[in-house]
């Protein structure tokens, strides 16, 4: 009985810590990547997929007629802060800012790097974005007061040996260069965005891409991000741009998170499966060394029911014990994970393993142990009700 109660605490344990893991790996992502890059980017307008005609009967009606051709899409947002006054009209809307983006070229001394340059509307997106806690060099303050400076990812700055405080020049692809200063080092924790990407102010980009009155995007900030595609439905259908939610743009990740966390319950709940068959084995030989003890019952007038009750609250017994030790030594083996050091340089930058607090990792446990503790009870408990006291005199019995 103890090695069994072992077997299921073991399991809800390993199985609270799996799922504390791999939870928390996805949270960190997800606030990453909606903190830096917001919940919804909205960008190129779109050519609607119906056309209208003006019908002959005397009102004039419209008639929508499908277009098969390819839907034709127009670069840039020609009047964003008016879309942005609209967008802020939604109740679910928290915050949105304008982005101007293209490739340019930084320099500093001898090396020159392929950058993403982002031209930013800073109190937007401040509101929008986590920026103001990324910056782990500088100020933010030197970059609001002075329009030629410039905000540069940590491992772009690592690699060109960049410091706040020097000078670069950026370079577009129409050959205009202009010199900066460098305002502060920014850390997203996604590397996609901190080895490629600077912020500019918005009309300085404009200016060096040579993009006068011209938006890329609007990043928009959901109150719920679990929300974001039916918002971005709404957006598309209410201005024509093309908007899409952070599920659909990081839909490799969470798939892959997706696939270990499936593994992970898969393996994990392998040990509870395994305690379940040894509480199934000691019912089951119970019952068969205590066929005598049965009998005597059955003949004092006990139903079926009773009998079978004994060996089901006995397995509920083992299942209540386990889940609460395993719960106990679960939320134990979780924080002592939490404090492992980890220097994970991939996809997102992580100095530590990250994990999720969430009580409904103990409820799935719990209740995975219980339906394994059940079905391994119920076989016993079947047999020992349908033992006739007769047989059992007779030594006839099964």
């Amino acid at each position: 009985m103890l090695l069994s109660v072992l077997g299921v605490t073991v399991g809800i344990a390993l199985f609270i810590m799996a799922q504390a893991v791999s939870q928390g790996f996805k949270d960190f992502y997800v606030q990453s990547t909606v903190g830096t890059r917001g919940s919804i980017v909205i960008s190129d307008r779109f050519q609607s997929r119906y056309s209208m005609i003006v019908g002959n009967d005397s009102q004039n009606n419209m008639i929508a007629v499908e277009n098969q051709k390819p839907r034709k899409f127009y670069p840039g947002i020609p009047d964003a802060y008016r879309m942005i006054r609209v967008i802020k009209t939604y109740p679910q809307v928290v915050a949105c800012a304008p982005i101007v983006e293209d490739r340019a070229f930084i320099r500093s001394g001898l090396l020159t790097e392929v950058t993403n340059v982002q031209g930013i509307d800073l109190e937007l997106q401040l509101e929008t974005t986590d920026l103001a806690k990324q910056v782990i060099k500088g100020t933010l303050e030197d970059f609001r007061n002075d329009g030629s400076t410039v905000l540069i990812g940590s491992l772009l700055a690592d690699r060109m040996q960049i410091d706040p405080g020097e000078n670069v020049s950026i370079n577009s692809d129409q050959g205009d260069s202009r010199r900066f200063k460098v305002a502060g080092i920014f850390q997203s924790g996604i590397n996609a965005v901190d080895e490629k990407t600077i912020y500019l102010h918005r009309k300085a980009a404009q200016s060096v891409l040579r993009k006068p009155y011209y938006t890329s995007s609007i990043i928009v900030r959901a109150q719920n991000p679990e929300e974001a595609p039916l918002l971005a439905k709404a957006f598309e259908d209410h201005f024509s741009h093309r908007s899409r939610p952070w599920q659909e743009r990081d839909k490799g990740m969470l798939s892959i998170f997706k696939a270990i966390s499936i593994f992970a319950t898969i393996s994990v709940s392998a040990i509870i499966l395994m305690a379940g068959f040894a509480i199934f084995f000691i019912l089951n030989m119970s019952v068969l060394n205590k066929t005598k003890e049965i009998s005597i019952l059955r003949s004092m007038g006990y139903f079926r029911s009773d009998i079978a009750a004994i060996f089901l609250w006995q397995g509920a017994l083992l299942s209540t014990l386990g889940i609460l030790t395993g719960s106990l030594l679960g939320a134990a083996l979780t924080s002592v994970v939490s404090r492992i050091p980890l220097n994970i340089r991939g996809i997102f930058q992580a100095d530590h393993f990250i994990v999720a607090w969430d009580l409904k990792h103990y409820l799935v446990a719990a209740i995975l142990s219980m339906i394994t503790c059940f079905v391994s009870a119920y076989y016993p408990a079947r047999r020992a009700a349908r033992l006739q006291p007769v047989d059992v005199l007779r030594g006839t019995s099964q």
